[in-house]
């Protein structure tokens, strides 16, 4: 079986497409190496792991690959390669896939320019939706990244639930295996000696700016520390420095923008209970990250979080500020047995083999 792929976000996208598409790559090609993985990029540079220059994998370059050039050399590369199967792995599929024999499989991780579309620029809301929208129409098969998306992806395009699977992600080893003692981040001596960790980018939907009104609330002698771990654009980080200088919690909130990937599960086990209390998520992989480091989670009781948290934290109202400042003051305690169970959910094995039995069911 040969297997294409549309891999632009796997090489030029850090956050989380970008790590959905490494992570399900990285545990097909250790469980099946007998497969071939053909991964189509739009240019040669900054290819993130030399892992994709070796078996199974091979990569192939494809000029202009996010313009016309892209949907009139897309087909000929596909035959030249002999694919049998093409995976979009982050909402859209090549405009001309409609015109070849090889059946298609597309990853929908979220709508959230259909539910949240203040959120978004016209001209952006337009191109998510065409490439949604074209991917859900031609795609043989629909995979969901979480039941919650699955619901949004009928509502919204009215697809029979037929079509649409759900086959969950999962994170990467690094968060599964005991911490290595040679991994400790260059900050490790300016964390706080107990912290509630934040990890995701910096942005107004995953809702920062309420944390930190929750942590106003609470008595200076009670607060507890905020690391924040992530980007953001300029403008919402002055909003957040502005609202903490105002509320005299400077030394209560620390931001770190350059934590590696290598570093992150330092972070994790070291934290009292991870936050992700983001107002909407098609999935929400730093709740699985948290979880797998051993920490619990608060997370929202919106969209598809509850899905990703199970029994490994507490969920609440996102625009509960009242409601999160009690729970920094009382998180939730870890529940080992529960949470072991629920974590296999998300285990590599069984979710590369979901997507094996797709392939093949497709091909079939």
């Amino acid at each position: 079986m040969k297997i294409g792929y549309d891999a632009k976000r796997l090489f030029f996208n850090a956050s989380g497409l970008g790590q959905y598409s490494g992570t399900l790559l990285n545990d097909l090609g250790r469980y099946f190496p007998n497969r071939q993985y053909v991964l189509f990029s739009p240019s040669t540079q900054d290819i993130k792991s030399s892992i994709y220059r070796e078996k199974p994998y091979k990569t192939v370059f494809i000029r202009g690959f996010l313009n016309t050039q892209r949907v009139l050399g897309f087909s000929k590369k596909m035959k030249a390669e002999g694919i049998d199967i093409f995976h979009g792995l982050s909402n859209e599929l090549p405009l001309n896939i409609h015109r070849l024999s090889i059946p298609s499989v597309v990853s929908i991780h979220d709508v959230i320019f259909k539910v949240i579309p203040q959120n978004y620029s016209p001209i952006d809301r337009w191109i998510y939706d065409f490439k949604t929208r074209y991917a859900c129409r031609h795609a043989r098969h629909i995979v969901a990244i979480s039941e919650h998306t699955k619901r949004d992806l009928i509502k919204y395009y009215h697809l029979s639930p037929d079509k649409i699977s759900v086959i969950y992600q999962t994170c990467h080893e690094r968060f599964k295996q005991s911490p290595a003692d040679d991994v400790i981040p260059d900050v490790a001596g300016s964390l706080p000696d107990a912290y509630f960790l934040v990890v995701g980018s910096i942005i107004p939907r995953k809702n920062l700016h309420n944390i930190l009104a929750a942590l106003s609330l609470i008595p200076t002698s009670k607060r507890p520390q905020i690391v924040v771990v992530g980007r953001g654009k300029p403008r919402y980080l002055k909003v957040l420095k502005d609202m903490i200088q105002k509320n005299d919690l400077e030394s209560y909130v620390h931001f770190y923008h350059d934590i590696t990937d290598r570093e992150l599960p330092y972070l994790y086990r070291r934290a009292l209970c991870s936050l992700y209390i983001s107002n909407y998520e098609g999935f929400g992989i730093p709740i699985i990250e948290s979880l797998f480091c051993g920490t619990p989670v608060i997370a929202s009781n919106t969209s598809s979080m509850p899905e990703a948290l199970g029994p490994g934290g507490v969920t609440v109202n996102p625009s509960d500020v009242a409601g999160i400042s009690e729970l920094l003051l009382h998180p939730p305690e870890w529940k080992d047995s529960e949470v072991n169970v629920f974590l296999k959910n998300f285990d590599s094995h069984t979710i590369a083999n979901q997507w094996m039995h797709l392939y093949q069911r497709l091909l079939d």
